[in-house]
C-alpha cells in the first residue's frame, strides 16, 4: 500500500545580499509562513509556540519573536499569554468577495484572479503528468477564490498575448524565454517560475529541494543495510542535477562513508553541439541502491539490471525523483517509489503568493514540499 509523508519546510535564498540578521529573520519568516499555509490549518488551530520554533529551526527565540510578529500584523496568527499560538484567519484562506444587494437577494460575487499557465517545452510523459498534477491542484476547489485558469504552450508570444490583469506562472521556462520575463516582470506582471533551469531575477522561483532530498534518500538506504548508494544523474546545465549531486556528496560527508567506487554516474556527455556523446553505465553488481535524477536513469539501470540478471528491488533498489505515475513501469514491471515535489504544496504557495503578492519576494528562490511515495522498487539488501 502507497505510504505518503511530506517534508516539513522551506529554504529561502534571497535576491540581494543582505545583512546576515536581516537575511536570517527574512528566511526564518518565510519558513514559518511557508509552514502555515502548507499545512491546512483551520482558523482557531493551535501553533507552535516561540520557544518550540526556535528550537526547530535552530535560532534565536528574538529572530522568531521578530518574524511571528510581522505575520501576526499581517493576521496569518495571533499570540496570547495564557493560551498560545494561534492560527489567523488569513491562513485559511477565506472566500473573497463582494455583496452586492438586490430587491429580494443578496448576490455574492467571486473576485477570482487570472492566471495564465505556460506549458514546459518538453513533451514526455513524465512533463505532462507533473503539468497536468499542477493544473488539477491549481484547479482545485480548495484553493478559495479560485483561480480562472488560461492555458499556453511556450511557443506562444508571452510577452506581446500577456494581458496586464494576469498573472502568469511557467513551468520550466525556455531559456530563450527569460529576458522577455524578466522584463515582463520589470513592467509589473506578477509572474512565478515552476522549476526554471535557474532562478530568474524579477520572478518568484519555486523550486524542488533536490540537494535536501537527495541527502534523506542516501541515508534512508544506508539505514536499511545497503553498504554502497549511487546516484544515477543527466547534465549539468540544469540547476536540479548540481544539487542532486550536492545532496549526494553531504549525505556521505554527514555520515562519514566514504563516495563509492563508480557511486557518481553522469549518464551522458554533451558536445559543443548539445548531441549526446557518451553514455555512461551504473554498475548494478557492486552498489545496491541508486537515486535515479531523472527518469531516463531507470531505463539504464533496469537494462543493466537485466543484463546481469539481478531483480528490482530484490538485488538492487532505487527511488527516482521524477514521478511517473502509480502505475507499473513497462521496464521493470513494478510502480517506481519516488520523492517527487507536492503539487498541492505548490499550488497553495502559488495561491497565497498571488493573491498576496509583496514585492520583496521577487528574485526570491522558494522550496516546494516534497511527498515520498514507497511503491514496489525500494527493498532491503539481500543477506550475505
Amino acid at each position: 500500500m502507497m505510504q505518503t509523508t511530506k517534508m516539513f519546510g522551506a529554504d529561502i535564498f534571497m535576491k540581494r545580499t543582505p545583512s546576515p540578521t536581516k537575511s536570517l529573520y527574512l528566511r526564518v519568516r518565510e519558513q514559518i509562513l511557508h509552514d502555515l499555509i502548507t499545512r491546512n490549518a483551520k482558523s482557531g488551530d493551535r501553533y507552535y509556540t516561540e520557544n518550540q520554533l526556535a528550537k526547530q529551526l535552530n535560532v534565536s527565540r528574538n529572530t522568531i519573536r521578530k518574524a511571528m510578529g510581522d505575520l501576526e500584523q499581517e493576521g496569518y496568527l495571533s499570540r496570547h499569554r495564557k493560551i498560545g499560538t494561534i492560527i489567523g484567519k488569513k491562513t485559511a484562506r477565506p472566500f473573497h468577495s463582494v455583496a452586492k444587494p438586490g430587491p429580494t437577494e443578496t448576490k455574492t460575487v467571486e473576485h477570482r484572479q487570472r492566471v495564465i499557465v505556460v506549458l514546459p517545452k518538453w513533451n514526455d510523459s513524465v512533463e505532462g503528468f507533473y503539468t497536468g498534477k499542477l493544473l488539477r491542484a491549481l484547479s482545485s476547489p480548495e484553493l478559495s477564490p479560485p483561480f480562472t485558469i488560461e492555458i499556453r504552450h511556450y511557443n506562444d508570444p508571452v510577452n506581446l498575448a500577456q494581458p496586464t490583469d494576469a498573472a502568469m506562472v511557467v513551468v520550466d521556462p525556455d531559456t530563450k524565454n527569460f529576458s522577455n520575463l524578466q522584463e515582463m516582470a520589470d513592467q509589473g506582471t506578477h509572474i512565478i517560475a515552476i522549476e526554471p533551469q535557474q532562478p530568474i531575477p524579477g520572478l518568484i522561483n519555486l523550486f524542488t529541494d533536490r540537494r535536501s532530498i537527495v541527502c534523506q534518500i542516501v541515508k534512508k538506504f544506508y539505514e536499511m543495510g545497503h553498504k554502497t548508494v549511487g546516484l544515477m544523474n543527466h547534465n549539468l546545465y540544469h540547476m536540479d542535477y548540481e544539487r542532486s549531486l550536492m545532496g549526494y556528496l553531504d549525505a556521505h560527508r554527514e555520515l562519514k562513508i566514504p563516495i563509492p567506487h563508480q557511486g557518481i554516474v553522469q549518464s551522458v556527455f554533451y558536445n559543443s553541439i548539445e548531441i549526446a556523446s557518451v553514455e555512461n553505465v551504473p554498475d548494478v553488481a557492486n552498489i545496491s541502491a541508486w537515486v535515479c535524477a531523472y527518469m531516463g536513469s531507470i531505463n539504464i539501470i533496469a537494462r543493466e539490471c537485466r543484463r546481469a540478471g539481478l531483480d528490482i528491488p530484490g538485488d538492487v533498489s532505487l527511488v527516482s525523483l521524477d514521478d511517473p505515475g502509480d502505475f507499473p513501469f513497462a521496464p521493470i514491471g513494478k510502480k517506481i517509489s519516488v520523492v517527487a515535489s507536492d503539487s498541492l504544496a505548490a499550488a497553495s504557495l502559488i495561491h497565497t503568493y498571488l493573491n498576496d503578492w509583496r514585492e520583496d519576494r521577487r528574485g526570491t528562490l522558494i522550496f516546494i514540499p516534497s511527498e515520498w511515495k514507497n511503491r514496489e522498487t525500494v527493498a532491503p539488501p539481500r543477506p550475505a
